[in-house]
Formats: structure tokens, sequence, C-alpha cells
């Protein structure tokens, strides 16, 4: 398991402010099947946004960006002899992103837009040495 959270926040006198930051959290298994197959298998959140405020006598509004995602990616690596390594697997990612959702209580109507999309892989690839000095890389 692995994480971080970092935020950053820069501002004038509570009149205009913007922070910004990411979380991120892994959580990771690893397996040997046996002595010519391993496994790896990875389930990643990741969360990036920033916010701008204004908070003047007359405007106040905020605006609200963000990007999320949930990824879980599955690899194995096969080992039938010494001279040939396979990995195989997929990679599933859910994308939830709101490019600008806007607040304000004098200038304009809430505006929230929420966009998604699942993006998603297989792949195959094999590294073959023919001998000490020739090397052969197919579908990497």
């Amino acid at each position: 398991m692995s994480g971080y959270y970092g935020r950053d926040v820069l501002g004038m006198a509570k009149r205009f402010g913007i922070d910004w930051g990411n979380a991120t959290a892994t959580i990771r298994w690893n397996h040997l099947y046996y002595s010519k197959l391993f496994g790896n298998t990875s389930v990643v959140y990741s969360d990036y946004d920033y916010k701008i405020n204004i908070n003047d006598t007359s405007v106040q509004f905020s605006i609200l960006s963000r990007i999320s995602d949930w990824n879980l990616k599955q690899e194995f690596q096969n080992f039938p002899d010494s001279n040939n390594e396979w990995k195989f697997g997929y990679n599933i990612v859910y994308h939830n992103i709101t490019p600008g959702q806007v607040t304000s209580t004098t200038i304009f109507p809430d505006i929230k837009q929420i966009k998604n999309g699942l993006e998603s892989a297989i792949y195959v690839s094999n590294n073959w040495q023919a001998t000490k000095n020739l090397k052969n890389k197919l579908w990497d």
C-alpha cells in the first residue's frame, strides 16, 4: 500500500484565493503462481483538483475543477525458458472529470458539469533472446 497527499494554497486576505492539490492511493499485490509465472495486481485511485475563489463585497464566486480516476491493472509475466519472457494483461481506468463547476451568489446560477469516461486495454509482449548478442522484442 502507498499513498500521497499534497495541497497548496495561495490567497490575499480572503478576497482572492486559489488552491490545488493531489491525492493518490495504491494497493498492489504480487503473487508467484509457480516458478515461471508471476502476477501483479494494482488498484490505484488518484484525485487532482483546483479551486479559485473571489470574495468581494459585490462579487462572490468560485470555480472548481477536478479529475479523479480509478485504475485496475492486472499483469502477468511468464518465463517459459531462460531466453523468453512474455508479459500480458489488462488495464481499466474509470475517469470522473468536473471541468468547471461554478458556484456564485451574485452573478451566475450554479453550473455543474460532470464528464465520465472508461478506458480499457489488453496487451501482450514477448522478449526473446536468440543468443547472448542478439535479442528480439516483439509487440513492445
